[in-house]
Formats: structure tokens, sequence, C-alpha cells
């Protein structure tokens, strides 16, 4: 899976951001509050990646519970999904 628009994604004050790029924009007219495992996560879907990929660079990324990490990368994911970007 791969994210269907060139995304931009910033960092502001404590904040992160995405937003579609150049002719993406006029496709694609939103701007996604993120936090920045989901940062890191449109950051990898920039290029092809599996699901089982995107778990595992998460996992190598933070601490945590695997399976709460690889629910909440899924749920973004589904919800990636749902909203037409991937």
């Amino acid at each position: 899976m791969k994210l269907k628009y060139r995304m931009a994604i910033q960092h502001v004050g404590s904040k992160w951001f995405a937003v579609a790029l150049g002719e993406d924009a006029k496709k694609c007219n939103v701007m996604i509050h993120l936090n920045e495992t989901g940062s890191r996560i449109m950051e990898l879907l920039q290029e092809e990646r599996t699901e089982e990929e995107l778990e595992q660079a998460i996992l190598a990324d933070y601490e945590g519970d695997e399976q709460l990490i690889r629910g909440s990368v899924r749920a973004f994911v589904e919800q990636l999904s749902k909203e037409g970007l991937l």
C-alpha cells in the first residue's frame, strides 16, 4: 500500500500536519493533524509498504506493547483507507 497523493509532513510547534502537494492538492484538499507515530506512518507510506513492514518499522521506533502497537497501526491504516488516501 502507498499514499495516493504526494504529501508534505511537517512538525509545527508541538503538532504534526500532512497536506497534499502540487497538483495532488487539487484532488486532496485536506490538512491532517497527526501525532508523532501517525507522522512516521505517513512518511513510510510515501513508498509502497505492506502492513507488516509498517508494523515492524513502528515496533523498531517505539517501545510498548507489541499487540497494542500493531492494532494502532492497523487502525490508522484503516482510517487512511476509509478517507481514500491509500
